[in-house]
């Protein structure tokens, strides 16, 4: 019995002894597999940077129908502005120099929003994210600050 429980410990021993010494790595193959790793992250940032230059250029269908809304929303503010003049010119409106100023503003805005859109260049140097998002926000600001007038009015 005692030489049963012996070699069975024995025999744990070993196999604890093997996998301890094939599990570990020795610090040549460590060092090898981070070379692997660092060479892997690098091909990763490259294409990341690739599809990010690719990002930086709106698709020629993606650039038109954008064209498209901008001229309608700048089309529409003009609109709004004709409106407003009309509204001032109104003999029984009061503060018309206040309003009048507060329009033509808001006329030149719109006017600098258009200029913006024509002269912007779909290129991949220029980010076509950021003039999209930022053309918005403009475009929203103006969209606000005319329906403030409206109301003011």
């Amino acid at each position: 019995m005692k030489k049963k429980i012996s070699f069975t410990l024995v025999a744990l021993s070993i196999i604890a002894t093997t996998t301890t010494f094939t599990g570990c790595k020795s610090a040549a193959q460590k060092e090898v597999a981070a070379q692997n790793d660092v060479v892997e992250a690098r091909t990763d940032l490259k294409e990341a940077k690739k599809d990010l230059a690719d990002q930086k250029e709106a698709s020629a269908e993606e650039w038109e129908a954008f064209k498209a809304d901008a001229k309608i929303r700048i089309a529409e503010n003009n609109k709004r502005i004709l409106e407003l003049k009309a509204k001032i010119n109104d003999p029984k409106s009061t503060h018309n120099e206040i309003y009048a100023k507060k329009i033509a503003n808001l006329e030149q805005k719109n006017k600098d929003m258009s200029i913006s859109m024509e002269n912007y260049e779909n290129n991949k140097s220029s980010d076509w994210q950021v003039f999209k998002r930022t053309f918005n926000q403009d475009m929203d600001q103006l969209g606000k600050a005319l329906n403030d007038m409206v109301t003011e009015n």
